[in-house]
């Protein structure tokens, strides 16, 4: 099972080498698309996260290691689901939008600095 792993990865690269970068991109959207996990890995993943959980719960954890294991388990699953991070990014820089913009609205920020272009002629 390792050589078949180690080829169908050599020929993905082989073969992405020669595709540009706009049909590069479609090309590993598709491949992920039509190549989700088995039943098998997803509860796997499950199994790691519940047993993460139950570290924090009742492991050895310090005070600080269990505030650490749950922003952890907040934020990504503890690894195990890294494109909650994407996730998360978003929500930060649609909320921050949403905050400079209403307060530039109200007139509750103002520019450190006049720029130039602001400047009448």
């Amino acid at each position: 099972m390792l050589n078949s792993l180690l080829l169908k990865g050599l020929s993905l690269f082989k073969l992405l080498i020669y595709y540009n970068q706009s049909r590069r991109a479609s090309f590993i959207y598709s491949y992920f698309l039509a190549h989700p996990l088995p039943i098998q890995q997803r509860q796997a993943i499950r199994v790691l996260i519940a047993k993460q959980c139950d570290r924090r719960k009742h492991g050895g954890l310090s005070p600080f290691g269990k505030v650490l294991n749950l922003i952890l388990w907040a934020a990504i699953r503890n690894g195990y689901r890294p494109n909650l991070a994407l996730l998360w990014s978003a929500f930060f820089i649609i909320f921050g939008w949403i905050v400079f913009d209403s307060g530039k609205v109200n007139n509750l920020m103002s520019p450190t600095r006049v720029s130039h272009k602001s400047l009448p002629l």
